[in-house]
């Protein structure tokens, strides 16, 4: 089996200073470096397992009517 090996790449985004305190605020929480949070949201987004906590409340509650 090939295995394909990925290369990182670098990029430059631009955040306001309450969302970065927020994301590493959060990535503390979490107990990860802010940038690997960065990459793991990212990552979930491209994958399509990045999940809206409102819109999975929601369809749990419509499933239980």
């Amino acid at each position: 089996m090939n295995k394909r090996i990925s290369k990182n790449c670098t990029v430059k985004i631009y955040l306001t200073e309450q969302m970065l305190g927020e994301l590493k605020s959060r990535a503390e929480e979490e107990g990860l470096p802010y940038r690997a949070l960065i990459a793991s949201v990212v990552h979930k987004y491209v994958t399509g397992r990045l999940v809206d906590v409102d819109s999975a409340q929601a369809k749990e509650l419509l499933k239980m009517k």
